[in-house]
């Protein structure tokens, strides 16, 4: 935007002076003046080598008989074809032209449920909250005592300097 209001505004002006002023290098004025004035023709290259980049995409697509996705096509390019393209290139011209690779479906599980078989009784009766504290200690499986287990908690519940 600086460079545009250099080259529109300071025109009779020395360009040395003008990017002094606004803080811009000469380099970068220049650079973009350059590639101001050549930007056409470069577009112009770009879309002739994506065209020819499309077409090889539709060719690799149909004789994989549609299966081939952007990674697979991308391999087939560089080693089967030579041409050094990026994926990312390779994505934005097959979603452009509408070829789209054919993905695998996750499978769910292995275990299927055969309906007719009768399900398992209730042996807890969803009483995962008990009304007394003592079935709840009863309950809990968070402590499994042995001998062991037992002299640590003892020793535990003293005071420090006793262990």
């Amino acid at each position: 935007m600086i460079c545009t209001f250099i080259d529109v505004h300071c025109a009779d002006l020395p360009v040395d002076a003008c990017c002094r002023t606004m803080k811009v290098s000469r380099s970068a004025f220049h650079c973009w003046r350059y590639l101001q004035a050549n930007q056409t023709a470069k577009m112009a290259a770009d879309a002739d080598a994506d065209a020819d980049v499309g077409e090889l995409i539709i060719k690799i697509h149909d004789e994989s008989d549609g299966t081939y996705g952007v990674p697979r096509v991308t391999a087939e390019l560089r080693l089967g074809f030579g041409r050094m393209v990026n994926h990312k290139r390779v994505e934005r011209l097959m979603r452009g032209r509408g070829p789209q690779g054919v993905t695998r479906r996750r499978q769910h599980g292995c275990t299927r449920r055969n309906l007719a078989d009768p399900s398992s009784d209730d042996l807890v009766h969803r009483q995962f909250r008990p009304d007394r504290v003592e079935l709840a200690r009863m309950v809990s499986t968070s402590f499994v005592s042995s001998p062991r287990n037992f002299r640590q908690s003892r020793l535990s519940s003293r005071s420090p300097h006793l262990r």
